[in-house]
């Protein structure tokens, strides 16, 4: 089997150029590559429509819940095959994630998580089968350590079954002890000032390195296994109900026009249920409550259409998305992204002016 040389990758929120490409199997830029075999390169993200663009396989970009400033640290050690990651986030995000079928994605929680319905506490891992589908929510002040391994390699070592893998069955406690030791071992793999030295001595210290992460994932692969023998299912299927009723609400508000938007007790008569039960089902899966989500999804749509100039002004932003009361809108705007709509539209202006501008020499020249 060919490896591609490996890549260290340190994406860390705060900068503003991304000339780089990871061969990781969620984390893809398609932008011009400028990587030798081996080097550490650093990426910001102060907004998280820019920082859900860079993933190429989310269908759905990431939900800032929370207001402020989006920091985000990423780094990775890829391979053709496999990956090791780290990820971070100071802000409570919601998001939808279809997993590529070619790659198995294994989850380290060091700090809450929830996927659909399936609360992943600390010291758990969850197993994301390739092709499956999750919306996944992620609290303030976020932490996990991931391997990412492709399939095939998967069933060449054993790992067939963890591929198969769906829903509640796929979240397992772990004994504290086995979460520090994989949190550990992937520091040390993602230390540049180690691997970096080692990757660019040999192809047989590279090869050592690459065991190194398929340890790991061996490691991982058993504490499962334990955990498997050891989990009760009786709660995974309640919160797998759950789930399913807040998946047919999100079907509901999605199809609603945003100035049409249903209350909650519409929701619940609609689905059948009572307005408590649907309350209960979405803070356990999605970790707010329906009027919360509804508000920033729509709060978010507005500013799309501020940032990409498709609007003339704030009130028809506003209007567009059901906002009636403008004085409420900004606070509500403001409270969420930390700015004014106003500013939003002022930068957008801005940016096409500056566009405007760069290319009327290049227009004179060719009417010239």
């Amino acid at each position: 089997m060919v490896v591609l040389p490996a890549i260290l990758i340190q994406a860390i929120a705060g900068e503003d150029t991304c000339r780089w490409v990871a061969r990781y199997p969620l984390w893809e830029n398609q932008g011009e590559s400028t990587l030798m075999p081996v080097l550490v390169r650093s990426v910001l993200w102060d907004d998280v429509d820019d920082f859900g663009a860079q993933l190429s396989n989310w269908t759905v970009r990431p939900l800032q819940l929370t207001s402020g400033a989006l920091r985000v640290g990423f780094s990775t050690l890829a391979f053709e095959d496999l990956a090791v990651s780290r990820l971070d986030c100071n802000q409570q995000l919601a998001d939808h994630l279809c997993m590529d079928p070619s790659w198995l994605l294994i989850v380290v929680q060091l700090t809450p998580q929830r996927w659909n319905s399936c609360e992943a506490p600390p010291s758990s891992v969850a197993v994301i089968a390739p092709g499956s589908d999750y919306r996944s929510m992620i609290f303030k002040d976020f932490r996990c350590v991931e391997v990412a391994v492709r399939v095939d390699l998967a069933e060449a070592i054993g790992l067939g079954s963890l591929c198969r893998l769906t829903g509640a069955e796929a979240i397992h406690p772990l004994p504290p002890g086995t979460t520090r030791i994989a949190e550990r071992r992937v520091t040390q793999l993602l230390d540049p000032t180690q691997t970096n030295v080692l990757l660019g001595m040999s192809d047989d210290a590279e090869q050592a390195v690459r065991e190194r992460c398929v340890e790991l994932l061996r490691y991982l692969s058993a504490a499962i296994s334990l955990a498997r023998q050891v989990q009760d299912g009786l709660e995974a299927r309640l919160r797998t109900q759950r789930f399913d009723l807040v998946q047919a609400a999100l079907r509901l508000i999605d199809a609603a026009p945003p100035h049409e938007q249903p209350s909650v007790t519409d929701l619940a008569r609609v689905l059948g249920t009572t307005r408590r039960t649907l309350l209960n089902a979405f803070v356990d899966a999605l970790g707010t409550t329906p009027s919360r989500y509804i508000l920033a999804r729509r709060l978010h749509s507005a500013r799309q259409v501020l940032r990409n100039g498709r609007s003339p002004s704030v009130t028809v932003a506003a209007l567009d998305q059901g906002f009636e009361h403008l004085g409420r809108f900004s606070q509500h705007y403001q409270t969420l992204f930390g700015e004014l709509p106003s500013r939003t539209l002022q930068r957008s202006h801005r940016l096409r002016m500056g566009d405007s501008t760069a290319s009327a020499p290049a227009a004179l020249e060719r009417l010239g």
